[in-house]
């Protein structure tokens, strides 16, 4: 009798950690079969096998801070002539360029960029290399309407004296941009410059050229010089661009002036090829 009382005590005390136990056991099975069921929708929408359930990592291995080189991208192209407004400003040689971009959510961007040059400024001194800073935004309205403003400094090291600013603002509608542009110190010059363009863009279906990720550019614009600035003019581009991958991309273009800007060999018909690379 005695030993039968020892037993059913041993037994009234155990059995709330052995209740408490199998909870806690019942409630871990059930976390980690709703973390297979995610894992498992995530592997089939990116085509990649489910994590088993000896894999699935915990909690605090999963939980990873936002990484801020998300918002980072950049390009390199190599292009045969660096051509601005339909006039070369590497002397009708190839030029190296390059930038990096940093956009916040809220459509605001940082932009770099930079390239070989070879011409003269205003006061003669040769202008070997470009170096640009943008800050700007962004965004769309219902998809078809796109917008972006921003401020630019061009800087040209070692030339100070070309350095100037510039307001520009592009619109889009499918197809369709329209670019304006002012400046009143344009090249330095301490005169205003107007640049307006309009751009149509489309992709060429494939059955029409036996080639996919075809595109088509065509445009043309006005610079609106005030005279110690230089003379206005016209220009105009055609493009053809393929896309190779996710990352490279080539292109043709076809661009020329009206000959007003009077700067030749370097404001005349010109083609031009160009190899891009994203990351």
């Amino acid at each position: 009798m005695k030993k039968a009382l020892i037993v059913m005590s041993i037994c009234l005390i155990a059995n709330p950690f052995v209740i408490n136990a199998a909870s806690k056991k019942h409630r871990k099975k059930a976390t980690v079969d709703t973390q297979v069921q995610t894992t498992a929708a995530v592997a089939a929408t990116t085509s990649m096998p489910a994590t088993t359930e000896a894999s699935i990592p915990t909690k605090s291995e999963t939980e990873t801070l936002p990484s801020y080189l998300d918002n980072l991208s950049g390009n390199m192209a190599l292009t045969s002539n660096y051509m601005f407004r339909g006039i070369s400003l590497s002397a009708n040689n190839p030029a190296v360029q390059g930038g990096l971009t940093y956009t916040f959510p809220v459509g605001v961007y940082f932009n770099v960029w930079g390239s070989n040059t070879d011409y003269f400024a205003p006061d003669g001194k040769k202008v070997s290399s470009e170096f640009d800073t943008i800050m700007g935004w962004q965004g769309s309205v219902l998809e078809d309407f796109t917008y972006n403003l921003n401020f630019a400094r061009y800087n040209y090291p070692g030339a100070r004296s070309a350095n100037y600013n510039e307001v520009n603002t592009l619109f889009g509608y499918k197809v369709f941009q329209l670019g304006v542009s002012y400046t009143a110190n344009y090249g330095g010059t301490h005169a205003s410059g107007t640049y307006v363009n309009g751009i149509l863009t489309f992709n060429i279906p494939s059955q029409y050229i036996h080639f996919e990720d075809v595109s088509f550019q065509a445009g043309m614009g006005h610079y609106s010089l005030a005279r110690p600035a230089g003379n206005s003019y016209s220009d105009y581009l055609m493009t053809l661009t393929k896309k190779i991958s996710e990352r490279y991309t080539i292109a043709a273009m076809w661009t020329g002036t009206n000959g007003r800007a009077h700067l030749p060999p370097y404001d005349g018909n010109q083609i031009v090829g160009t190899v891009n690379a994203y990351f």
